[in-house]
This record gives C-alpha cells, sequence and structure tokens, in this order.
C-alpha cells in the first residue's frame, strides 16, 4: 500500500560518464558517500567499469553544493588523473591512517571472464586539500585476486580499521589487511577459519559488524551463486581477530540455495539495540531479486521475518545493488533504498511508520520516480531530511528532494 506520508520531488541532470560499454549489459556502476572537500556536505565517488573481458574502470567524483546541485570533480579529487583500475567492485570509506580524513578503499575484480586472473585493489588518501591520492603502492600488499567484496572495521582490537577482502578463486583465497595503525596494510588468512580460506564454498558479500553484543565485530559472510549453499555463514570474532563459524541454525535457511546473496547491510530493524541483517540476493541466473531481512533474537542468532517486505514489480534480468537503510521519515525507523545493477528498474523505497508494532511492516511509497538504476539516500540538500540520488548508469541522474512535512 502506497505511504500517504512520504513525498519527493525530483530534480533530473547529467553529467557524462567517464567510460562507457558497448551498451547496458556492458556497463557496471558502484557508488559512495565520501565527503571528500570536508565542507559537511555529502558528496559522490562513482566507480564505472566496463565487465567485458578485457576489463576496465575508473572513478567519478560528484561535489555536492549542499543545495544538492552536483558537478563533476573528477579532475580537482584525483590529482595527476585516476589510475586504470580493471573490475571496480566495491568502495569502502574509513579513516584508515587516523588522520580524521576518510580515505577510499577500491575492491578491484579484474576481469569478469574466464580465467579470472584478478585485480590489484587500490587506496586512496584523502587531504586536507579536498584531493584523493593513490597510495596503493606504499599501502597496499601487491596482489592480483578476485576481490567480489570487501568491508572494514576494526578485527583485532588495536583501534586500526583494518579490511576484509571477500576473494573468489582461483586468483587468491579471502584475506584480511591488518592496519598498522597510520593505513599500511599487511595480508593474512591467520584468524580465518581453515574451510573459508581453502574452500569452496565462495562468499560473495561481507559486512563486520557486533552481532552478539559482545563489543567486537563479526563477520557475516553471503554465499557466491553457482554451489548449493543451505545457509550464509557468519563468523564470531574473539575480541583478537580469530574468527570461528557460529553454530549452523544461527543464521536462517537462505531464501535460493542456488542463488548469491549480492550485498549486506545492517541496522536495527526493530529498534531493539540489536544489529539485524538485510540481504539483497538472487537466483543463479542473475533474476528473482529479493530482500532477505534477518532479525537479530540475541547472541547472533537470527530469524527470518522476510515476510515483512514486498517488493513492486522488479526488471526481468538484474539484481539489487544494495537495499540501503535510512530513516527517510524522521520517524527512528530505518526505512530501505533499494537500487538497480547495469541503470535497470527504477528504484524502490520503502519506510517503515511506528504503528505501535515492535515490527511494522515496509511500506512501498507509490510515487513514479523518473529514472532508473542505483539509489543513493543522504540529506543532500541539508533541509535535515533524507534525500535520494539516482544513477540510471548513462549519466542521467535524479535528486529525489525528500519534502515530507515535519
Amino acid at each position: 500500500m502506497p505511504s500517504p506520508g512520504l513525498h519527493f520531488e525530483a530534480r533530473r541532470f547529467s553529467i557524462p560518464p567517464p567510460v562507457a560499454g558497448k551498451d547496458r549489459f556492458d556497463n557496471e556502476f558502484f557508488e559512495t558517500l565520501l565527503d571528500f572537500d570536508h565542507d559537511g556536505r555529502p558528496d559522490v565517488v562513482v566507480a564505472w567499469s566496463r565487465t567485458s573481458a578485457q576489463g576496465f574502470a575508473t572513478l567519478q567524483a560528484l561535489h555536492n553544493d549542499g543545495g544538492g546541485t552536483f558537478i563533476d570533480a573528477t579532475a580537482s579529487v584525483f590529482p595527476g588523473g585516476v589510475p586504470s583500475l580493471t573490475g571496480a567492485r566495491n568502495l569502502v570509506v574509513a579513516d584508515f591512517d587516523g588522520d580524521g580524513l576518510p580515505d577510499l578503499f577500491v575492491a578491484d575484480h579484474g576481469p569478469d571472464a574466464a580465467p579470472f586472473p584478478g585485480g590489484q585493489s587500490h587506496l586512496f588518501m584523502g587531504t586536507k586539500a579536498g584531493q584523493l591520492v593513490d597510495d596503493t603502492q606504499a599501502r597496499l600488499p601487491r596482489a592480483l585476486a578476485f576481490t567480489h567484496d570487501a568491508c572494514a572495521g576494526d578485527v583485532n582490537g588495536d583501534g586500526a580499521i583494518d579490511i576484509y577482502l571477500a576473494n573468489q578463486w582461483p586468483a587468491a583465497p579471502p584475506r584480511l589487511y591488518l592496519n598498522d595503525g597510520v593505513g599500511h596494510f599487511r595480508a593474512t588468512t591467520v584468524g580465518l577459519p581453515r574451510g573459508l580460506v581453502a574452500g569452496p564454498p565462495a562468499y560473495a558479500s561481507c559486512r563486520l559488524v557486533d552481532v552478539d553484543g559482545d563489543g567486537d565485530l563479526d563477520l557475516v559472510l553471503g554465499a557466491s551463486q553457482g554451489g548449493v549453499v543451505e545457509r550464509d555463514l557468519l563468523l564470531l570474532n574473539d575480541g583478537h581477530g580469530a574468527f570461528t563459524a557460529a553454530p549452523a541454525d544461527s543464521m536462517p535457511p537462505r531464501l535460493d540455495p542456488k542463488g548469491a546473496t549480492i550485498h549486506i547491510e545492517s541496522a536495527d530493524l526493530d529498534r531493539d539495540g540489536r544489529a539485524d541483517l538485510i540481504l539483497s540476493v538472487h537466483d543463479e541466473q542473475f533474476r528473482n531479486p529479493r530482500i532477505q531481512l534477518l532479525f537479530n533474537a540475541g547472541g547472533g542468532r537470527f530469524t527470518d521475518r522476510s515476510d515483512l517486505i514486498t517488493l513492486g514489480p522488479v526488471p526481468d534480468f538484474t539484481w539489487i545493488v544494495a537495499a540501503r537503510p535510512a530513516d527517510l521519515d524522521g520517524t527512528g525507523w530505518p526505512g530501505l533504498v533499494l537500487g538497480w545493477a547495469k541503470g535497470f528498474g527504477p528504484p524502490q523505497v520503502f519506510h517503515r511508520p511506528p504503528l505501535g508494532s515492535p515490527v511494522p511492516t515496509f511500506e512501498r511509497v507509490g510515487e513514479t520516480f523518473p529514472t532508473s538504476g542505483e539509489a543513493l539516500p543522504a540529506d543532500f540538500d541539508g533541509d535535515g531530511r533524507v534525500d535520494v540520488l539516482l544513477n540510471d548508469g548513462n549519466g542521467g541522474y535524479a535528486l529525489l528532494r525528500n519534502v515530507t512535512a515535519r
């Protein structure tokens, strides 16, 4: 049922992408919020890729003027030009060197075709001048890997932000990149279960989050398509970076054992103080996208509450890039913003009115949005309400300004 209380006004604009494939099936793009100029306004970095056998990717920086107007600031943000990547698959923002400025890790999987040789991930350091400087050679291990996802957090309790790389075979196994405290990393598999490192199965997505309330970050892994995996994997942290598998029934069965859990988000969906999980899934043919909601029952055990959300019409061939949580109506209840891979399909926006139930059903906003593709929620115009930025993958954007009455 469409919500009567959540409303947007759309403003369309165009910023040409720096790379284009031969058609939409050859394009892929991922984006993240990153205030690179430190003015308190959310800017955006987009990773553009061609998913051909050769592979090619680059980055684009979009500056937000504070009123929700964006310009291409790539030339000034990346001094000396953006290095050519191969297959930029995910973007991770964190202060890796402890200087108080956001940095950018780019997970690179290399050419997305056999023999899958892998790519070199990159690390860009934020500067006071509002630039992102590529310091990969000095700070990251030189290693080719099919890094399908990455997630960051302090895994060993030393106060530095580490990185887990969700690598897939045959290029390299999954790894931890441990931070020395000032943004230099070393690769290790110590602390990871032997079965995870040796594989199979392979895991396509990851999220570091404290699921059992003991103060350290646990590791949630979403399985890849192509095998038969009954449940996604939960690894519990001992507080020092040693992970062990939680009991198998800690995670509910997957919606499709042969499909992929392509993205993982976390939020306290029922406001009970525990971290819940939002899984984006598709079948083994990259179709039938769905959302699996896992509510934390305490002690790192989850129950499936996917019954609380019903997607609207979905495109025939695509998947959900991410289902991002956001408090869209200012009630304190996280809603969800869904965007589609490769620019296919209109976004879907859900909110959570406080109806007196501890787990009110997600309601889909019934408005017609002016473009398709990826969707990124943030307060882009500085009015205190969460807006949504749409990117159709062909240079077309729309800012959905949240004009919900308060």
